[in-house]
């Protein structure tokens, strides 16, 4: 079993128990440290979820107070008092039952011991970018209140967020064929566009056009249906259609970029290209049957690292050696990052606690011989 360190940076969170039983052998949460902050719950409740992202499917059953110390406790920010007892849930037993009704996770007694058993990672607290519950544990709010919130920009500027951390968000060009959709908010034919700012641009073209059937459906017009539906769906103008199903086509017709926002001692440093995403990739070399293994890290670029720079900082933090090659391949400008030993599991874990990478940008791929 592989668990960040309690030196391991960002959020931590408690552990589902099903008895309250548990709640008496609840470690030490380091309240000690400094006088424990107002937002008691949102700390919890951010250390819980982050806890989580630091587990693996192999990880589990676990016991619920092995996860609180090792894992939730484990992604505490040095110096960040934590006492449950200040919350208003009180103990662990609570703070569990209570995320555990909502579905996030599944608990059961093995061994006769409280154990989280599974986790439901499609939940919408789970699926959250993770670097709004490590901001939460400074700023407050209900875990029900920043569930939807992400801390990725939409417009020009830049949310706060935690040192180091990365946020992910998509935008889209609109191509010249579907500019007139955007009829008065025209504006540069280079600008992006958030989906929220899609949809409004929608709702605004189908207001002034009289396209409003009601709020879950619009008319087709000419526009629509040259654009949005090809010669195998015929439409005709003045055809009903769902909202959310021009929605889709209309964000399927235009160009899709992706932009990664990485707090930085210098300030947010904003990377911006064409596509989705290219997620990072781990790979295993296992070499001298079992006894020496290499870990292989490609694509950090995607999210704004510098690989060498990385490269030292999984060096020093997992105690081991490390290189830097460029990818094979006139156009690929990337670097692979070699570390010794088998670190598979480990090094997404520190990605996803200390950068606040969700689980989804990360790739571990099958040992290869």
């Amino acid at each position: 079993m592989h668990l960040v360190d309690n030196k391991a940076s960002p959020d931590a969170t408690t552990p589902p128990s099903s008895s309250p039983s548990a709640a008496s052998h609840v470690p030490d949460d380091g309240a000690s440290e400094s006088a424990a902050p107002d937002n008691m719950d949102s700390i919890v409740e951010g250390l819980l979820i982050a806890g989580l992202h630091t587990l693996d499917d192999d990880d589990l059953p676990m016991q619920t107070n092995e996860f609180y110390s090792k894992a939730a406790l484990g992604c505490k920010p040095a110096g960040l008092a934590v006492d449950i007892k200040k919350s208003t849930y009180k103990n662990l037993a609570k703070l569990l039952k209570a995320f555990e009704k909502k579905g996030l996770f599944g608990t059961k007694q093995v061994h006769k011991q409280d154990s989280l058993v599974s986790i439901n990672r499609q939940h919408d607290l789970y699926t959250a970018p993770l670097s709004s519950w490590l901001s939460a544990t400074n700023q407050g709010g209900s875990a029900s209140d920043r569930q939807s919130k992400d801390v990725s920009t939409s417009g020009n500027g830049s949310a706060a967020a935690p040192q180091g951390q990365v946020t992910v968000s998509y935008w889209y060009r609109v191509p010249s064929t579907l500019r007139p959709l955007l009829g008065s908010s025209a504006a540069p034919k280079d600008e992006l566009y958030s989906e929220e700012q899609i949809r409004s641009v929608l709702d605004e073209y189908a207001a002034t056009n009289s396209l409003q059937i009601d709020i879950s459906s619009v008319k087709l017009d000419k526009l629509m249906v040259s654009n949005l539906f090809n010669k195998k769906e015929p439409q005709m103008e003045g055809y009903a259609r769902p909202l959310e199903e021009v929605v889709k086509r209309l964000l399927g017709k235009l160009q899709l970029f992706h932009k990664i926002t990485r707090v930085t001692e210098q300030g947010p440093v904003e990377v911006v290209k064409k596509g989705s995403i290219r997620n990072i990739q781990l790979t295993m070399e296992d070499r001298q049957g079992g006894r020496k293994h290499v870990t292989r890290v490609i694509h950090v670029e995607s999210f704004g690292f510098d690989a060498d720079e990385l490269a030292g900082i999984l060096q020093r933090k997992f105690q081991t050696s490390s290189s830097v090659t460029k990818l094979p391949g006139k156009s690929e400008t990337g670097k692979e990052i070699a570390l010794q030993g088998p670190l598979l599991h480990e090094i997404p874990k520190f990605l996803m606690a200390t950068y606040g990478l969700s689980s989804t940008f990360i790739d571990v791929k099958a040992k290869g011989k």
